[in-house]
């Protein structure tokens, strides 16, 4: 009898240690995504309001002020998020944590305002308002869907990498020959990577990926930042979609006098 006593009370102790344990990491898991939330929308609320007032403004020409193409803004945001994914520690310092993402939102917002001058205020307005129609429909699908309807984590890793291969390339071929249909091409597998790669995110975030376990201390800041720049990539590539029928648009039109001259010559 003292044996089995005995033995009741420790699995008593171990169930409540159990529960104890299960209690501490929901929480530091609902903390996690509130701060997610409770950061990264004002990061892209404080974008969406500098394009506003930008693009309200008659000075829209940003990119003739800055000393180097804004691609080179792209590239300093690229490096802060490898930075912050292959240096964790960083991750543990607040200060530096934000610092890292200041830099991110200050490059990323003036290389979205040097394109800004190819848009009216009307259409920018509509191309945010879809945006976020859009991305916030996809972070749904991925926060409340159920499971089985969304991709797995290792078909969708697979998915993403064959993808970033093909970016790689386009990319490389693009910068070799300035082609447009090619950047038409990088473009188009941009979008389709995000339309993938947010639901996949919004799943890590809510801990419902199975075989990736989320460590909020480490990756807090780096989701806030996913969050904001899939966010304004997906704008981007609607920015660009919108140029590229305005330019197919053109070109049909001046097109068009061309061939009724040849042939009312015949």
């Amino acid at each position: 009898m003292p044996a089995e006593i005995e033995e009741d009370r420790r699995s008593t102790r171990l169930t409540r240690r159990s529960m104890l344990y299960r209690s501490e990491e929901e929480e530091a898991m609902s903390k996690f995504i509130s701060n997610l939330y409770n950061y990264g929308i004002p990061l892209i609320a404080a974008s969406v309001l500098v394009w506003i007032v930008v693009a309200s403004c008659d000075g829209k020409d940003i990119y003739l002020h800055i000393p180097f193409p804004f691609y080179i803004l792209v590239i300093i945001v690229f490096l802060v998020m490898m930075l912050l994914h292959c240096v964790p520690m960083i991750a543990h310092v607040t200060l530096c944590n934000w610092m890292w993402a200041l830099v991110v939102w200050l490059c990323t917002t003036v290389a979205v305002c040097c394109v800004l001058h190819f848009f009216s205020i009307l259409t920018l307005l509509l191309l945010l308002a879809l945006s976020l129609v859009l991305v916030l429909v996809l972070n749904f699908s991925g926060a409340m869907c159920p499971v089985e309807y969304l991709p797995g984590g290792v078909v969708s890793s697979g998915f993403m990498m064959a993808m970033t291969v093909a970016l790689i390339i386009l990319g490389t071929v693009q910068l070799c020959t300035g082609s447009i249909e090619v950047l038409d091409a990088f473009v188009s597998i941009l979008f389709i990577m995000l339309i993938v790669a947010i639901p996949i995110q919004a799943q890590f975030c809510h801990g419902r990926i199975e075989y990736f376990q989320v460590v909020p201390r480490i990756h807090q800041m780096v989701s806030i930042l996913t969050l904001y720049l899939t966010s304004v990539m997906f704008f981007c590539c609607l920015m660009y979609f919108t140029v590229r029928t305005e330019r197919h648009e053109t070109v049909s039109t001046e097109m068009t006098p061309t061939i009724e001259d040849e042939d009312s010559r015949r």
